[in-house]
């Protein structure tokens, strides 16, 4: 199965994301702000990471531009966020980004949307 990164500030989402990507066999890790999530991303290689749009400090739509500017193993980089779906999908075609998964999704869509992104 994969190795897939979640940058989210909220504990909640990362711990419920985490327990159900890992139900479906997944290795998570996860990072509360954009310089743990950076070095994971630096030392690691996730294949897929999963981007909180609005966190405090820094947006995740600047975080996407700096790592495309000076990381050379870009992983796939998924925004994840509650916004709607259209301004979800304008951004990540903004910032270009590989998809975006709105929060909220039922656990069997978001796991789809994840396994098409894998593919």
């Amino acid at each position: 199965m994969a190795f897939i990164l979640l940058i989210d500030d909220r504990e909640e989402t990362r711990e419920l994301v985490q327990e159900i990507l890992e139900d479906e066999g997944h290795r998570v890790k996860c990072a509360p702000d954009w310089v743990k999530g950076n070095s994971i991303i630096i030392r690691e290689r996730p294949d897929l990471v999963l981007l909180d749009i609005n966190m405090p400090g820094i947006k995740g739509t600047d975080i996407l531009k700096v790592l495309k500017e000076t990381v050379s193993h870009l992983p796939k980089i998924i925004l994840y966020s509650g916004m709607d779906q259209q301004q979800l999908s304008q951004l990540a075609q903004q910032y270009g980004a590989d998809g975006f998964i709105q929060k909220g999704s039922n656990i069997a869509a978001f796991l789809q949307e994840i396994e098409n992104f894998l593919d």
